[in-house]
């Protein structure tokens, strides 16, 4: 049975590792500027590294993005960019927690919301993700053969994780009884 589901589940890594890149890259390039101000608003950088810093992030992000949609010898490297990539936001969000900034983290949307350990979980949830599809590349044996209903099926599933997991505190909230 998981010789039969792991192809599956290593599209699902793989999609759901792009729709999260280019979403979150998507969003830095609508308002670089904004992004910029969210990097700076870390305290990590010195000013005249916010900028290059900036640029360097959202390229390493449409980076991933296209290496997840190349596949084949891109896809390991491709995941692993995510997960350095991921490390080190998490690393920092938790740095502002820490320090007891209060700032927006402009990931994946423009927001005035500041950074919460809701931020942190959702990273852990998605580096959980793209750990799984390491594991199941070094595992997979043969090509991935999958028809278009299928790869649509599983795109709407892995979009929808997506969604939900960077969704996460709005969720709770709306959950939780007041």
């Amino acid at each position: 049975m998981w010789a039969d589901l792991s192809p599956y589940l290593l599209i699902f890594a793989r999609l759901s590792t792009a729709f999260i890149f280019a979403l979150s890259a998507a969003n830095k390039l609508r308002d670089f500027p904004a992004f910029t101000q969210a990097v700076a608003g870390f305290q990590i950088l010195p000013g005249r590294w916010v900028k290059p810093a900036a640029v360097f992030l959202a390229t390493a992000e449409l980076a991933v993005v296209a290496m997840m949609l190349l596949g084949g010898p891109f896809l390991l490297p491709g995941f692993l960019l995510a997960l350095v990539l991921l490390s080190l936001f998490s690393a920092a969000l938790m740095s502002v927690l820490a320090r007891g900034i209060h700032t927006s983290c402009n990931c994946f949307s423009a927001s005035a919301t500041p950074i919460s350990s809701f931020h942190v979980w959702r990273n852990i949830s998605f580096i959980i993700c793209i750990t799984a599809g390491c594991l199941l590349w070094a595992l997979s044996t043969a090509p991935i053969e999958m028809n278009l209903l299928e790869l649509c099926l599983l795109s709407i599933v892995a979009a929808t994780f997506v969604l939900l997991v960077d969704n996460l505190e709005e969720i709770v909230t709306l959950v939780r009884p007041v």
